[in-house]
């Protein structure tokens, strides 16, 4: 998500929210709620999550054609093969938000 990476130079670099603001377009108000948002989304995660591509076809075959992805809560995601594993994330993300 491009609001975390602009989130992560500002932590990085000392930058303000109004300085971030003027960088990006995006309004100081809404910048500081995502970071609020995504500083809670990582309280309620037990350990670090690492999404990585994973090929199904190369372990077991063509006949692997989903993964299926359980969140902690017991949401099952069913992802077919080739899916853009940034897209998984977002999903995963919305899901576990409103569940």
């Amino acid at each position: 998500m491009l609001i975390e990476t602009y989130l992560a130079e500002r932590e990085a670099t000392g930058e303000s929210y109004r300085q971030l603001s003027e960088r990006t377009g995006i309004p100081a108000p809404t910048l500081a709620w995502w970071r609020r948002r995504l500083a809670a989304e990582t309280e309620h995660v037990d350990g670090d999550i690492e999404l990585v591509e994973v090929d199904p076809t190369s372990m077991f075959g063509p006949a692997a054609a989903t993964l299926e992805v359980v969140t902690p809560k017991g949401i099952v995601v069913r992802v077919l093969h080739g899916t853009d594993v940034e897209m998984v994330a977002d999903l995963v993300a919305a899901v576990a938000d409103r569940c």
